[in-house]
C-alpha cells in the first residue's frame, strides 16, 4: 500500500506524465504512419523499410548504452524528441513518403532509448526509497504504458475518420513537445553508493552481457518476447494486407491488446509461480492461433492480440524487474541497449522467415492458412529452448 502512495507523489507523478505524454505521442504518430506507408507505397515496400529499420536498430543498440550511461539520460530523451519532432515536420510540409519512412525507421531507436532512459530512472527512484518495490513500481509503468496506448486507440478509431491522418500527426507534434517542455522541469535522482554500483564492471559487449549472472533469466524472457512478437506481426500485416482495414478498425486490435496488458500488469503482483504463468499464457496463445486457421476475422485477431498483451505484460514486468534488481545503474542502460539490439535482430529473422512464408503460400494460393499452420509451429519449437534455459523468474527474485 505504501508503494502504491509513493507512486501517486507529486514527483512521481511528474515523472510518469512527463514520459507517457512522449510514449503516446510516438504511438499516436507511428499508427498513423504506417497506415501512410501501406497506402503509399504496399506491402513489399513496407517490408523492405521494417528490414532495414531492424537492422539499422539491432546494429546501433550496441552502441546506444554508452550514450546512455554516461550522459544525462532525461537530456537523451529530450533530444530524442526534438529530433523526431523536427524529422515529423518536414514529413508533414513536404509531404514525403520517404521522410515519413525514415521516421518510421528512427522509432525503433527510439523506443530503445526512451525505455532504457525510463528503466535506469526507475531503478534510482527503488534505490533511493526503500518504500518502493521494483516488480510494483513496473507493474504502475507498464500499467500506464497501456493506458496511454489505449488512449491512442480510442483517438484513432473516433477521429481518424474525422479529421484525417495530417491533423493526428499535428497533435502526436504537440504532444510530444508538451512531453520535450515538461522533461525540461524534470529533475532525475541521482545515484547512491550501492554494494551493487561498487561492483560493478567494464560493460558493452554481447560477451559481457552473457556472462551476467541473469543472462539465462534473459534469455527466456527474449524466448517469450519472440513468440509475441511473432504473433503481433502476423496479425499486423494480416490486418493490414488481407482484411484490408482502416487505422480506426485496427484500433479496436490495440485497444484489446492493451486492456489485457493492463489486466496482466496488475495480475503479475499476484503471482507467485511466474514461470507457470507464462507457459499458461503461450499456451492459450498457441490456441488462439489454431483458432485464426478455422475462422480468420477481426473479431479473433482481436482475441488473439488480447492474449498476446497478457502475455506481454506479464513477461515485462517481470524481466524488468529482475534486470533492476541485478544490474548496476551505471551499466543498466548498456544492459537494455544490447537486450534490444538481440530483440531487434529477432524481429529481424522472424520477419524474413514470415515473406519466405508468404512467398511459398503464395505460389500455391492458399496463404492465410497455409502461413498460420506452417509458421506457427516452426516458432513455438523455441519452447523447449524455453524450458531448457529456465531458471525461474522466482530464484532471480531473492
Amino acid at each position: 500500500m505504501q508503494a502504491i502512495k509513493e507512486f501517486f507523489s507529486p514527483y512521481m507523478l511528474k515523472f510518469i506524465i512527463s514520459f507517457i505524454s512522449a510514449d503516446i505521442a510516438i504511438m499516436l504518430s507511428q499508427a498513423i504512419i504506417a497506415w501512410i506507408l501501406y497506402e503509399n507505397l504496399g506491402i513489399q515496400y513496407v517490408t523492405a523499410i521494417a528490414l532495414i529499420a531492424l537492422l539499422v536498430n539491432t546494429i546501433a543498440n550496441k552502441k546506444l548504452g554508452f550514450l546512455l550511461d554516461r550522459y544525462p539520460r532525461v537530456k537523451l530523451v529530450m533530444a530524442a524528441n526534438l529530433i523526431i519532432a523536427a524529422l515529423t515536420a518536414i514529413a508533414l510540409i513536404s509531404q514525403s513518403t520517404w521522410i515519413f519512412a525514415i521516421l518510421s525507421v528512427l522509432t525503433g531507436l527510439y523506443f530503445s532509448c526512451f525505455y532504457a532512459a525510463r528503466g535506469a530512472i526507475a531503478q534510482l527512484i527503488c534505490i533511493n526509497n526503500p518504500n518502493q518495490d521494483f516488480t510494483k513500481l513496473n507493474s504502475m509503468l507498464v500499467v500506464t504504458d497501456k493506458l496511454g496506448a489505449i488512449l491512442v486507440g480510442v483517438i484513432v478509431a473516433s477521429l481518424f475518420s474525422w479529421l484525417g491522418a495530417d491533423a493526428l500527426i499535428v497533435l502526436a507534434l504537440v504532444i510530444l513537445l508538451i512531453s520535450t517542455a515538461l522533461l525540461a522541469k524534470f529533475n532525475s535522482p541521482t545515484t547512491k553508493p550501492t554494494a551493487q554500483n561498487a561492483k560493478a564492471k567494464p560493460a558493452g559487449s554481447f560477451a559481457w552481457f552473457f556472462q551476467h549472472k541473469i543472462a539465462r533469466l534473459v534469455a527466456c524472457a527474449l524466448v517469450v518476447t519472440i513468440v509475441i512478437m511473432t504473433g503481433g506481426t502476423i496479425d499486423r500485416v494480416i490486418l493490414y494486407d488481407v482484411l484490408k482495414l482502416t487505422p480506426d478498425l485496427i484500433a479496436y486490435t490495440s485497444i484489446a491488446y492493451n486492456s489485457a496488458a493492463i489486466i496482466g500488469g496488475v495480475m503479475v503482483n499476484w503471482v507467485k509461480h511466474e514461470t507457470a504463468a507464462i507457459y499458461a499464457c503461450i499456451g492459450l496463445a498457441f490456441l488462439m492461433s489454431c483458432l485464426l486457421v478455422i475462422s480468420p476475422s477481426l473479431s479473433m485477431f482481436i482475441a488473439s492480440s488480447a492474449l498476446f498483451g497478457l502475455l506481454n505484460s506479464i513477461n515485462r514486468v517481470l524481466y524488468d524487474s529482475v534486470i533492476m534488481r541485478h544490474v548496476a545503474n551505471e551499466q543498466i542502460g548498456t544492459f537494455y541497449s544490447l537486450l534490444n539490439s538481440l530483440n531487434q535482430g529477432s524481429q529481424f529473422l522472424i520477419l524474413i522467415a514470415i515473406n519466405v512464408f508468404l512467398w511459398i503460400s503464395s505460389t500455391t494460393n492458399e496463404l492465410l492458412t497455409r502461413w498460420v499452420i506452417v509458421f506457427y509451429p516452426a516458432i513455438f519449437l523455441l519452447i523447449p529452448a524455453f524450458l531448457w534455459l529456465s531458471g525461474k523468474y522466482q530464484k532471480a527474485k531473492t
